[in-house]
């Protein structure tokens, strides 16, 4: 095979590939465990089908063995053939019959790996039915409708006063239940048991609360939120009014053993029956014990499945599925649920519960939206704008909070008002009619046969599966919702037409279709794990009957079962989604109708399988995240472990969602780069080219306000509300998802306006989780039962008051007592002798100040000193740089710098001996990301050392000179002609991070920092990269840090400031004429020191970079005149710039300079009215710009441009036509939100008003203002306020919501009072306000929108 090696090479990464998949597919749908066996319980022909693809999948492994192997035979071990007169004659037949043979061997190889492929996809196709397939057995050959007339007369004789649609429909579910339970019967198991009489106490009672079988709260509701205008039935009431819920033999307080007792209480007849009770386990429970269950076909291993009569209880329940929805017009009505918080939980979700508006200034809720919408308008007309209308109505929305009228079982008839009464009362009735299914089935046929597949016409396997998946799908796809039938036996009783998939196919949205809320989205049992050899044998049936002796070239199969026997031992393995995010828009390609047994994550951390405590703070967080649209933020102080806590919940609770996405919200760029994730992961394809920035978080923001599947999203360390705001879904009420955020900032919730925060203050750990995290910290292997036991227990607990129960000082402490070798008794000793030695004399006077801070000053005192020489001296590096992802390729390298020689790359050992040596004090953790390793260190930490370092300033700079760089030597070079370059973005987001966290040191922390040009440098390369990605804020900070150094160093560097002033003033000028001036300025001063430069450098040294630099610089120049309106000034520079491009280069080789010329000079032309050249230049520049990026967002621009110089030509259809177009390209490249996209709107909108379109423009300027409020900074004060003054000018041509339009006026207004002054404009006529907001925009980003600015500024001079 050696010499084989680089052919099969291709074909063994694509095996890899199918592996992977293959693996996936395994855990995705429970093939890996017990849980597939179980789900298709009740779909044999679908197992069958799953068998025969497994089996396929063994076979072809096999065969692919054997072709290897056979394969590798002659080039390892060649035959000898002896030399004579006929070998020599035949050398040429046997080279061509050799060459066959390795085209033929080869031809197999590439048919069998697409055997391979073909299966594999067909699994992976059949995913979504396998996660929750449709109960379509029916157990019998000719199994008829009819004969479930018996369990429907059943129903209805239990039941009277139920609808005869719901008795149609709990009747033919339990004839299915029996149906399943006979079928068991033939597959070896014992004869199920019969009825039992309850015995008094026998069972033990329910918690009549919420939930009585789970033990975690999951309040999606609210006591008394019920709904008062829905019912589930209309039962007749007798003169006495309905009897008492208490007063029912369902409670089960009253179940009584050998009695008969009514079902409900009538006024003229008592029907009796006979108590109900979960039969005995068919053996005596006891170590050891097992046994098939009769109800399931399982098998039970007492101790591990089961392990008391109790778990047996609620194991046969489940098995049962006895509980259904009680709601005539339910979408779901045939839905089995084996969990009554599920059931009931649907039924409050979609029939109970009451969804109001509520006034909070008023207290008071209006049933209909209307109603609130007029309520404000008149009652708080004064502080509500007709604007903000629409979003305060929909902030009012939630459910009800007040008590409703008490509530009818639908069964008997009985009421109560409390839900978990009636939750606990109505379960109780549908158990008894479940459990009626386990007695003797005498008048029941006893030949009944199980469905078998047949798949004889299966020669194209892919064509089938395909088919029979569609098959499948039409076991749930429901095109139309069809009236419910009003009662017959061919209503919607069928268990084949049964979906989870509530109102699917009905409001189909952009990415996915609609699923069940993942909380709820189907009853799962809980997991059956370590079930001996036994199980082992039967999930291997799934590749193999018998297995036969492998070798060495059996690869792919040893690997197959090798996964399957760590399956058994370890359970649900995490899927590998949580680390490898699946293809592009998965949640569009398949309609996927159940959530995974795993949510599909980004950027998840890993889980602290050691985590301990917390629990009532992580009970809480779930008690307000459970419900769609809630926000919580979690607070506390450094080292109380927020992130920890945070990373806990998202794994604890991970079923109640189908996405998690963690978004590191320390720095604006560390949050746009994660959040970019969700788009990058779930919906751009690989050919997709619109991989801006902007673009991508306006995709995963629009797909978290679309997707009907609950997803979480997780800010960790946000500092400022502003910092998340831009990545919050527009109405996150009419979501499906939550937000959790952890900030050490208390008063991170009153920056949230209009925003309503759930506030969970995170506070020390208890005495016995302080106790319980350090002694499993020094000795994870201790029994957690026998804590209590150990000889260091209660000094344990006194260490913990010490380090007052902080979560990170117990972890500090833990590693150093690990590391040192000392006991807790030598610790307390230590911690003493610091204590006396650290207190000064302000802690002496105020000892409760900042007691935490000090607690864990203590904690790295002690431990500090004790780190090696090489670790602390990485330790004091790490300080410096960004806490969160510190890459080994950034600190180990072919350094030169003595300094940094311990970090060389042959310094490997000692680099690990560091880390370990770190990592096992827990003063870093290390993780494994996309194959690099990955350091992170506590901020509060990093903030201990910067002011120890503070404290020696030769330290100081040599630490810091260090950590520069480092980060120096990873961040790359901007273009020396400030052109972008795109290509260079990726390694600039990875080391980034770090040169912010260089800023905010320099420029906060350690000012006393010696500053220096390189540092300028940096900081300003920093800038310009940010530049380019359109990062305005981020990029003005760098570039102004970075002038403040070189205003410190008080030094020239005249081509630096120069380059930092181009870029700043590029960054002002799309700010109107609110930073105009700046811009200008900053412009011309670069201007002249590009000109100082040239004057003084000998022609020799001057090279073509510097003259580019200059043209570009009177490029810019001639631009800020035009923001002016100094069109005369401004042309001749164009035509200067043009005559050097012509000496660089045609249009062909320098596409961007020709772009500028001609783009630039078709304004002047427009100023001078010359609109026939303006339109021809305009044109050309406009092939120039698509010639040099591409159909990108600067052709956009050049589009919107030429739009408007044809407006000012006169051919509004033309404008209007083009403007439509680019507002379409728009939103397709940056999104609804981009400054781009809403000049766009706003441009379509004023074109349709001056064709007479009245109607459209009204719409399109409250589409952009509608935008701009729900994502305020998205767009210039000066722009929203001209098209508030455009639509209040539409409002009043209409007569229409005249109020509205005064208010909008008097809003327009009062900006224009504040921006106008910047640069004045004299000569316009009364009423033609409109042309003074028109002026206030830009020269390219819409001032020409307007059809009378001309007029005006054309006489400038």
């Amino acid at each position: 095979m050696e010499s084989d090696e680089a052919a099969w090479q291709p074909r063994h990464i694509l095996i890899d590939d199918y592996f992977s998949k293959f693996r996936d597919w395994g855990s995705n749908t429970g093939a890996s465990s017990r849980a597939l066996d179980h789900a298709l319980r009740k779909a044999s022909r679908l197992q069958e089908t799953t068998k025969d693809l497994l089996q396929d999948l063994r076979t072809t492994l096999h065969t692919t063995r054997d072709s290897l192997q056979d394969a590798a035979v002659l080039p390892i071990s060649p035959a000898p053939r002896t030399i004579d007169y006929f070998s020599l004659q035949s050398d040429g037949v046997e080279q061509q019959v050799s060459s066959r043979a390795s085209s033929d061997s080869d031809t197999s190889l590439q048919q069998l790996t697409g055997d391979i492929e073909e299966t594999v996809d067909c699994l992976i196709k059949l995913t979504p039915t396998l996660q929750d397939p449709a109960p379509q057995d029916m157990y019998k050959r000719h199994a008829s409708h009819s004969e479930a007339n018996m369990d429907i007369d059943l129903a209805t004789k239990m039941f009277p006063k139920a609808t005869r649609l719901l008795t149609n429909r709990l009747g033919f579910a339990n004839w299915k239940r029996r149906q399943y339970l006979q079928s068991l019967k033939p597959q070896g198991h014992d004869r199920v048991p019969s009825k039992q009489k309850v015995k008094e106490n026998e069972r033990r009672e329910s918690n009549l609360g919420f939930y009585s079988r789970s033990n975690v709260t999951r309040p999606g509701y609210r006591t008394g939120a019920f709904s008062s205008h829905v019912t589930a039935t209309s039962p007749a009431t007798s003169d006495a009014g309905p009897p008492s819920i208490n007063d029912t033999i369902f409670s089960r307080s009253n179940y009584f053993s050998e009695r008969s007792v009514p079902t409900t209480v009538e006024s003229d007849q008592l029907v009796m029956w006979n108590r109900y009770d979960v039969p005995k386990p068919p053996v005596m429970l006891g170590s050891g014990s097992t046994f098939d269950c009769p109800y399931c076909g399982q098998e039970i291993i007492f101790g591990i499945q089961i392990a008391s009569h109790d778990d047996w209880t609620d194991h046969v329940i489940m098995d049962l599925e006895p509980y259904l929805c009680t709601f005539d017009d339910c979408l779901r009505a045939d839905k089995t649920f084996s969990s009554r918080e599920d059931w009931f939980q649907h039924e409050l979700d979609n029939h109970r519960l009451r969804k109001v508006w509520f006034c909070r200034s008023c207290a008071h809720e209006f049933d209909e939206r209307e109603d609130i919408e007029l309520h404000l308008s008149e009652k708080h007309k004064s502080t509500v704008s007709s604007g903000h209308l629409s979003t305060l109505v929909s902030l009012c929305e939630r459910y009800s909070e007040n008590t409703a009228p008490n509530q009818s079982c639908p069964l008997c008839g009985c009421s109560t008002a409390a839900p978990g009464e009636l939750k606990q009362h109505i379960g109780d009735h549908l158990e008894q009619l479940a459990l009626s299914a386990i007695q003797s089935n005498d008048g029941l046929e006893k030949d009944f046969m199980s469905p078998c597949f047949d798949d004889t016409a299966s020669k194209n396997r892919a064509k089938f599966v395909n088919e029979f998946v569609e098959e499948q799908r039409g076991y749930f796809w429901q095109p139309t919702q069809q009236p419910h039938d009003d009662g017959t036996a061919d209503s919607n009783v069928a268990f084949a037409e049964d979906s989870d998939d509530e109102g699917f196919g009905q409001n189909v949205k952009r990415f996915e279709v609609k699923a069940e809320p993942a909380s709820r989205s189907r009853s799962r049992r809980p997991p059956m794990q370590r079930r001996g050899d036994s199980w082992m044998t039967k999930v291997k049936t799934f590749l193999e009957k018998q297995s036969t002796d492998q070798t060495d070239g059996d690869l792919w199969m040893t690997k197959v079962e090798t996964f399957l026997e760590n399956q058994s031992m370890q359970g649900d393995p995490p899927m590998e989604s949580e680390v490898n995010s699946p293809g592009p828009n998965v949640t569009s390609q398949i309609p996927n109708l159940v959530r995974p047994l795993h949510p599909f994550r980004t950027k998840p951390p890993p889980r602290n399988e050691d985590f301990i405590g917390r629990d009532g703070d992580l009970a809480r967080l779930h008690k307000t995240l459970s419900t769609p649209g809630k926000t919580c933020v979690l607070s506390g102080a450094g080292g109380m472990g927020k992130t920890g806590a945070a990373i806990e919940y998202t794994y604890r609770y991970e079923e109640t969602y189908s996405f998690i996405f963690w978004i590191s919200a320390e720095t604006s760029i560390s949050c746009a780069d994660t959040y970019s994730l969700i788009a990058t992961q779930l919906i751009v394809t690989e050919d997709d080219t619109a991989h801006d920035q902007d673009r991508l978080i306006t995709l995963g923001r629009e797909f978290l306000e679309q997707t009907e599947k609950r997803w979480l999203l997780v800010f960790d360390n946000a500092n400022a509300w502003s910092d998340i705001q831009e990545f919050l879904p527009t109405d996150l009420l009419k979501s499906n998802g939550s937000i959790l955020i952890t900030t050490r900032k208390s008063d991170l919730r009153s920056s949230a306006p209009f925003f309503k925060c759930h506030v969970i203050e995170l506070g020390a750990l208890t005495l016995e989780e302080s106790r319980r995290l350090l002694l499993l910290s020094m000795q994870p292997s201790l029994d957690r039962k026998e804590l209590a036991l150990h000889p260091e227990y209660k000094l344990a607990g006194e260490i913990a008051v010490l380090a007052e129960r902080l979560p990170l000082a117990l972890a500090h402490i833990a590693g150093y007592v690990q590391v040192s070798k000392c006991t807790l008794t030598d610790f307390v000793q230590l911690w003493n002798e610091r204590r006396r030695h650290t207190r000064g004399p302000s802690q002496m006077a105020n000892p409760l100040t900042l007691s935490t801070d000090r607690a864990l000053e203590t904690v790295w005192n002690i431990g500090l000193r004790e780190v090696t020489i090489d670790a602390r001296e990485l330790l004091n590096i790490l300080a410096f740089l960004d806490s969160e992802t510190i890459q080994r390729k950034l600190l180990v390298g072919e350094h030169e710098e003595p300094s940094l020689d311990f970090l060389h790359s042959d310094q490997a050992f000692r680099y690990k001996r560091m880390i370990t040596e770190l990592s096992r004090r827990r003063l870093i953790s290390v993780k494994n990301q996309a194959g690099d390793e990955i350091l992170s260190i506590h901020r509060l930490l990093q903030q201990k050392i910067l002011q120890d370092l503070d404290k020696d300033a030769q330290k100081r700079e040599e630490v810091f000179a260090q950590a520069f760089e480092l980060v120096r030597k990873r961040f790359p070079l901007p273009s020396p002609i400030q052109v972008p370059e795109p290509e260079k973005w990726p390694a600039c987001k990875e080391y980034l991070p770090h040169v912010l966290n260089l800023q905010k040191v320099v420029m906060d922390f350690l000012p006393s920092i010696s500053p220096s040009v390189r540092l300028a440098r940096l900081l300003s390369d920093g800038g310009i990269n940010l530049w380019e990605r359109g990062m305005t804020s981020e990029g003005l900070r760098l570039l102004r840090s970075a002038e403040a150094v070189l205003d410190k160093l008080k030094c020239d560097e005249s081509q630096l400031r120069a380059n930092i002033h181009v870029i700043i003033a590029l960054l002002m000028q799309d700010y109107s004429l609110s930073h105009i001036e700046e811009s200008k300025d900053r412009i011309w001063k670069a201007l002249q020191i590009r000109k100082d430069h040239m004057n003084q450098t000998d022609p020799e040294y001057y090279t073509r970079n510097h003259n580019i630099l200059l043209h570009n610089a009177w490029s810019d120049y001639g631009c800020v005149l035009l923001q002016y309106n100094k069109y005369q000034e401004a042309e001749p520079i164009f035509r200067q710039c043009l005559a050097k491009y012509r000496e660089w280069g045609s249009e062909a080789e320098i596409p961007y300079e020709y772009y500028k010329f001609n783009h630039h000079t078709a304004f002047c032309r427009l100023y001078h009215k010359d609109f026939d050249e303006a339109i021809k230049l305009a044109k050309e520049g406009l092939r120039c710009i698509t010639l040099a990026t591409g159909q990108s967002s600067a052709t956009n621009k050049t589009r919107f441009d030429l739009a408007c110089i044809i407006l000012q030509s006169g051919d509004i259809q033309g404008a209007l036509d083009l403007h439509k177009e680019v507002l379409e390209s728009n939103l397709r490249q940056h999104g609804k939100f981009s400054f781009l996209t809403l000049q766009s709107y706003y441009a379509v909108g004023a074109v349709s008003a001056y064709s007479g379109a009245l109607i459209d423009a009204e719409r399109w300027m409250r589409k952009a203002l509608s935008l701009e409020r729900s994502r305020k900074g998205s767009w210039p004060e000066a722009a929203a306020a001209r098209t508030e003054f455009h639509l209040s000018q539409i409002l009043t041509e209409q007569g229409k919501d005249l109020d509205e339009a005064q208010q909008l006026t008097s809003q327009a207004r009062s900006v224009l009072a504040k921006v106008l002054p910047l640069d004045p404009l004299d000569g316009v006529e009364a009423g033609d306000e409109l042309a003074l907001f028109d002026h206030l925009q830009p020269v390219f980003d819409g001032r020409f929108t307007g059809r009378t600015i001309l007029r005006y500024v054309s006489r400038r001079s």
